[in-house]
């Protein structure tokens, strides 16, 4: 039996780190390798590509595409397109719901723990819709650790820096708290445990392709 069971993850963000910490939350025999730093994933012959490629590398490839781009968002056979050639090419396409950064507001005590240390719990003053998947969860990320410095007595940022997604997600706790409050965080995890428990090969193979998507819902 191999150490690790190897996910290939392809993604668009440029803090893809965060997805390799988060699966690497999940189970001790799971090693998570982000494999593209686009800002869009292709669904195109590019894609096919990318995944014959990798699956042969792995013991399993995940597409994960966020909703923040609506250029490609706005058009349906976006996702068509998606859902058909990771179905035709074995990968897992997830819809991360609406940013990566709304997982890490799964948990806003992890901003907390990064910023202020690993047994902090804070009450945070301001209001966060955590549970509705904030389709803008930057500026309120920026406003959380805003409080945080406050509270310590440190420096505010002032802007926004997508670095620090890979190092809050450290801190992420995958309790069953923080999964109720993200669909799509939710949805990886459970892909990604499945596949990792016995059997995880046929797991994979019979995951209804509809359930990897979570149903994404499209921005008008």
């Amino acid at each position: 039996m191999p150490k690790y069971i190897r996910i290939g993850l392809i993604v668009e963000d440029k803090h893809c780190d965060a997805y390799k910490f988060l699966t690497e939350k999940i189970g001790d025999r799971v090693r998570g390798y982000p494999l593209r730093k686009n800002k869009t994933i292709p669904a195109t012959r590019k894609l096919r590509v990318w995944i014959e490629q990798y699956k042969d590398k792995y013991d399993f490839v995940f597409v994960l595409v966020d909703l923040d781009t609506p250029a490609h968002h706005k058009n349906p056979k976006y996702f068509q397109d998606l859902r058909k050639i990771c179905h035709e090419e074995g990968a897992a396409l997830l819809i991360v719901k609406r940013e990566l950064e709304s997982w890490i507001l799964a948990d806003v005590n992890s901003i907390a723990r990064w910023k202020l240390g690993d047994n902090t719990t804070f009450r945070f003053k301001i209001y966060h819709n955590t549970a509705m998947d904030p389709w803008e969860p930057k500026e309120e990320i920026l406003k959380l650790i805003c409080q945080a410095a406050r509270y310590a007595g440190k420096k505010e940022p002032k802007v926004f820096n997508p670095e620090w997604i890979a190092e809050i997600s450290e801190k992420v706790e995958l309790n069953k708290t923080t999964l109720e409050r993200n669909c799509s965080l939710r949805c990886f995890y459970d892909l990604v445990k499945g596949c990792v428990d016995i059997g995880g090969q046929q797991y994979f193979a019979d995951y209804p392709q509809v359930y990897h998507c979570d149903s994404p819902e499209i921005p008008e």
